[in-house]
């Protein structure tokens, strides 16, 4: 057997996971995600993120049995970590254990400083996107006065060690001025930092390029695609633009990607550009081959007053999209968590406020579905009524319990992407998601195990 990730040491204490005595029956734990490599049979036990390669006659130990005799060091080592549990534990009662557990692990070893801020420049969009959630909101760009008292707020309120900046909008390169002065004076004043970007991609340009890799230092950027030339320039309707921006945001996730940021390509699915995008991916595929930053991973729209098709539709579609994009050799590029869920995201786990463009202050990025708890300008702690509101949860459903994603699904009752069913095409979509990330968590592994080996 081979060890590769085990939970925080303070887990145990305050878990007291024991060895059942001789004569118990014991089972594998519910929420095991496996998955057979050539090496062996890889184990992730999901409720408490621990890892191990299982090799040879090992694989058979996972099975329901009865304890009797001296155990093997890697019977003991597999009850003791929780990949055999006793047969009458109830695992998602364990998962609940090992949540609250982790959160008080948290709240005790968490540094002072919000790790994270996502910030919109502006809410202004150089497109025209007929789903855009922000459809209606008033226009609004961050102005240079503002951007000041945000880096102040970020360094008094911020992680003193490091803190990680996300750009968002609107389009946010839209006002990029104020994210040459927020990083400059972060940089100023010594501050650590690296960022990301959610962006259409068309406002780069070599010099952008340039600037966001050593002033922003951007490590990754998503940017969005619907289809093929003629379906993109369609969908997206820039404004004023009579070039095809197409082949200008194609350009850029070149020139992006030859600065050594990672690029994810979102291809949003409906029902109606799905074979579009199967077409768009052949394409991307020879252009970029051999792009090691580069991801593409597919994701159905989310529901709005545009939508004539239902979720579970949209969803199939996004299978299908996602099922050729596996065929081409795009998967995942996640790592597995090391550390137990404890959140669902920035909204429920208060660690990355959202800075809007006049300075307030939201929990969540999705802007129409979250209201202002503060400002930049008069820094004050989030008001208890909004972190309980955000903690509110959907009623547990009867199935959830027996669906593998159970320890890392999180769904928060006020989260405009949540619905109160949950379908069959959304559980399968989310435990694939686990199995390709323990796929691309070994490949790592190895690489790195390469790495360390040739030096």
């Amino acid at each position: 057997m081979r060890i590769l990730n085990v939970h925080h040491k303070a887990l145990n204490k305050l878990l007291r996971i024991q060895i059942p005595e001789p004569g118990q029956i014991i089972r594998p734990f519910t929420y095991l995600i496996t998955a057979k490599v050539p090496e062996g049979l890889l184990v992730y036990q999901e409720s408490l993120c621990d890892l191990v390669l299982l090799e040879g006659d090992e694989c058979s130990l996972l099975k329901q049995d009865m304890l009797s005799g001296e155990l093997s060091e890697t019977q003991k080592y597999l009850l003791e970590h929780g990949f055999l549990v006793q047969d009458d534990q109830d695992d998602g009662d364990f998962c609940q254990n090992v949540r609250e557990a982790a959160r008080l692990v948290r709240f005790l070893t968490n540094k002072k400083g919000y790790p994270g801020f996502t910030i919109l420049t502006t809410t202004s969009c150089n497109a025209r996107c007929f789903y855009c959630f922000e459809k209606g909101l008033k226009n609004e760009s961050m102005t240079e006065e503002t951007a000041d008292t945000v880096a102040k707020f970020i360094l008094d309120e911020g992680n003193p060690d490091k803190v990680r900046l996300g750009w968002f909008g609107g389009e946010p390169t839209v006002n990029s001025k104020v994210i040459d002065r927020i990083t400059k004076t972060l940089s100023d004043a010594g501050r650590k930092y690296t960022s990301s970007m959610i962006s259409n991609g068309f406002l780069f340009d070599e010099e952008l390029v340039k600037k966001a890799s050593e002033l922003w230092k951007l490590e990754s950027i998503q940017i969005t695609l619907d289809g093929t030339e003629e379906t993109y320039n369609t969908r997206k309707a820039y404004v004023g633009v009579t070039e095809s921006a197409f082949q200008r945001v194609i350009k850029n996730i070149g020139l992006l990607l030859d600065a050594g940021i990672r690029v994810s390509i979102r291809l949003n699915v409906d029902t109606e550009n799905a074979d579009d995008l199967c077409e768009l991916s052949k394409q991307l595929e020879r252009r970029f081959r051999g792009k090691e930053n580069l991801n593409i991973y597919a994701r159905s729209l989310f529901e709005n007053d545009c939508m004539t098709s239902t979720l579970e539709e949209r969803m199939k579609e996004d299978q299908r999209v996602e099922k050729h994009l596996e065929e081409l050799g795009y998967q995942i590029r996640q790592a597995l968590d090391i550390f137990p869920q404890t959140a669902h995201c920035m909204a429920d786990s208060g660690s990355a406020p959202v800075i809007m463009p006049d300075g307030s202050l939201k929990s969540c990025e999705h802007i129409n579905s979250s209201s202002d708890w503060g400002s930049v300008f008069d820094p004050k702690p989030r008001p208890e009524e909004e972190t309980a509101f955000w903690n509110e949860k959907l009623p547990e459903l009867e199935e959830c319990k027996d669906c593998l994603a159970y320890p890392s699904c999180i769904r928060l009752k006020h989260c405009e992407t949540e619905t109160e069913v949950c379908s069959e095409s959304v559980k399968q979509g989310k435990i694939k998601v686990l199995q390709q990330r323990l796929l691309y968590t070994w490949d790592v592994i190895k690489e790195r195990k390469k790495q360390e080996e040739s030096k």
